[in-house]
C-alpha cells in the first residue's frame, strides 16, 4: 500500500512528515513505531502527519523508507482496533444554561434535548490529560467562546463552544460555555492506559438528577 508522504525539512536533523490519507489513530501508531528506532530522538502526531526529531541527518528516500515501514506495520493493527461507545451520565445545571437559552432562542430544556440527541465523536486529545474535544454538536448549539475565560472551571464540567463539546478532566481555566457536569473520572495515571476516552470513541450524553 502507497502512501502520500510529503517530507519537510525544519532544520539538519527536524522533519515535518505530512500523511493527509492517515487518520489519527494510524498517526499516533506510526509515531510510536518510529520512536522505537535508535536513530529517532522524538515523534509527535500531528493533525496531518508526525514531527520528527532524529539523532543525525538522513536523505529523503531513506527517511520515506522508514515511514513507508512504520505504517504498514501499523496498519494490521490499527484496522483491527474498535471503537467504542460511551454512555457518559451529565447533572443538567451547568452555569451558561440561561446564557445559551438568551444566544439560542431555545428553553433550557430544549438546550437539553438537543445536547443528549446528539452522537458526539473523539475527534482529539489535548490541553489537559484526559482532555477530549467532541465533534458533533448539533448547529443550533454552535456559539463562540466565552469573552472572558473563567479563572477555574470544575473537573468533571460538561462545556460547549464552536462546534465542540468537552468534558473538563481536572478544574483547570477555561472559556467554554458549561451545561453540567458528570461524576464520570476521564483520565487516572495509575491505570494503563491512562485515558478513558480515545480518538475515534462515541460519546451519547444521558441526564441525571441527584
Amino acid at each position: 500500500m502507497r502512501h502520500a508522504i510529503a517530507i519537510h525539512p525544519i532544520s539538519e536533523c527536524r522533519y515535518h512528515i505530512t500523511l493527509p490519507q492517515a487518520d489519527w489513530p494510524r498517526l499516533q501508531a506510526v509515531a510510536n513505531k518510529m520512536r522505537e528506532q535508535q536513530s529517532c530522538l522524538d515523534a509527535i502526531a500531528m493533525a496531518d502527519g508526525l514531527w520528527l526529531s532524529l539523532a543525525a541527518p538522513i536523505c529523503g528516500a531513506a527517511l520515506k523508507s522508514q515511514i513507508e515501514l512504520a505504517l504498514s506495520a501499523v496498519h494490521n493493527a490499527v484496522a483491527n482496533q474498535t471503537e467504542k461507545l460511551h454512555v457518559i451520565p451529565v447533572h443538567y445545571d451547568g452555569d451558561d444554561l440561561d446564557f445559551i437559552a438568551a444566544e439560542t432562542g431555545l428553553t433550557a430544556q430544549q438546550i437539553v434535548s438537543q445536547h443528549q440527541g446528539a452522537v458526539f465523536t473523539v475527534d482529539s486529545l489535548g490541553f489537559l490529560p484526559g482532555f477530549v474535544y467532541l465533534t458533533g454538536l448539533p448547529d443550533v448549539l454552535s456559539l463562540p467562546r466565552r469573552a472572558n475565560p473563567r479563572v477555574k472551571v470544575e473537573k468533571g464540567s460538561v462545556a460547549i463552544a464552536q462546534n465542540r463539546c468537552c468534558i473538563y478532566p481536572t478544574s483547570s481555566p477555561g472559556g467554554w460555555h458549561i451545561i453540567g457536569h458528570s461524576s464520570v473520572s476521564l483520565f487516572d495515571p495509575h491505570q494503563s492506559p491512562p485515558n478513558r476516552l480515545n480518538v475515534g470513541d462515541t460519546i451519547r450524553f444521558e441526564a441525571y438528577d441527584d
